[in-house]
């Protein structure tokens, strides 16, 4: 399920992007492997799932 109202991004994606495409911080991971931080309002609402995400990693 998306993580927020408007977004396509899931925990799904987010645990792929550290597990496959080897992101290791949150800016890595939110900003440059789903272009989600462009918008402050996405990226606060993604920082939850992302830091589960790294912690899975």
């Amino acid at each position: 399920a998306p993580l927020g109202p408007g977004l396509e991004v899931t925990r799904a994606q987010l645990l792929f992007g550290v597990r496959h495409e080897g992101a290791l911080t949150i800016d890595d991971l939110v900003d440059r492997r789903t272009r989600v931080g462009m918008c402050a309002d996405d990226r606060a609402l993604v920082l939850d799932a992302a830091h589960w995400a790294l912690d899975q990693g």
